[in-house]
């Protein structure tokens, strides 16, 4: 029975061996920056977008233009997709 502790124990340690300490939900300075600044920048096109009433999606043979009622979804999904950028 002891001999199978030993194992499990130097098991362990050799998992944890020569690797960095972890740390849960740990996101650099910088990442939470640039997500900070794409977040502003979406919000910013949507809302100009919507205030024109103009909500144009570049593709590559063609624009496609959303008016009304379309626009304003757009503008909840990009507020979504904001709010996601920064719950990181």
């Amino acid at each position: 029975m002891k001999k199978n502790r030993t194992k499990i124990r130097q098991g362990k340690e050799a998992y944890n061996s020569g690797k960095k300490a972890h740390h849960p939900n740990f996101y650099p300075v910088h990442q939470r920056l640039a997500y900070l600044v794409l977040s502003i920048i979406l919000l910013a096109y949507a809302i100009v977008c919507v205030y024109y009433g103009d909500f144009a999606i570049p593709g590559r043979r063609k624009t496609i233009h959303l008016h009304s009622y379309p626009a304003w979804v757009m503008l909840l999904a990009f507020v979504a997709t904001a709010a996601n950028l920064l719950s990181f």
